[in-house]
């Protein structure tokens, strides 16, 4: 018996040979495997119908009503969840606008700035040290009055609680 499951012996005492079945365009080798595809697509077929059934007994026993419940309290869940993220996302304190903030820092860098000028009463000049070399003098900033430094820190600390 071949690969293909018919038996040579048998066709040739039957009056087929292979000239005849080459001629005819039937193969016997495509017969045989056509043979196999059809088992298992009827076996294919089978286990679908077994998985369906199954399926059906599944549902047969499994209550809708307690199945949607458990789906709503799972998407209750989900938003709580969602709900929990953006409560913990938030920023501690007073929100702060980003301008208003760098609008303040700006006019504190001017007051510091004029502060600073204020206390120079001459521009410095170079004194000679000798042939070529000059010392340059830096100003001194002026003294910086403390109450005002400690308004603004309480002020700042008032804003930030």
């Amino acid at each position: 018996m071949g690969s293909s499951g018919i038996n040579a012996e048998y066709m040739g005492s039957s009056g087929i040979n292979a000239e005849y079945m080459g001629s005819s365009g039937i193969n016997a080798e495509y017969m045989g495997s056509s043979g196999i595809n059809a088992e298992y697509m009827g076996n294919f077929i089978s286990a679908i119908k077994d998985g369906n059934q199954a399926m059906k007994n599944i549902i047969k026993e499994t209550d809708l009503d307690q199945a949607e419940e458990v789906m709503d309290d799972a998407q209750e869940i989900m938003d709580d969840m969602a709900e929990m993220d953006e409560i913990m996302g938030r920023e501690l304190g007073e929100e702060m606008d980003p301008d208003e903030l760098e609008d303040e820092l700006n006019e504190l860098n001017e007051l510091e700035m004029d502060e600073q000028l204020a206390g120079i009463d001459q521009v410095p000049v170079g004194v000679n040290m000798g042939v070529g070399q000059q010392q340059v003098v830096a100003p001194q900033p002026a003294a910086v009055d403390a109450s005002t430094e400690q308004d603004e820190l309480a002020e700042l600390a008032a804003m930030m609680t």
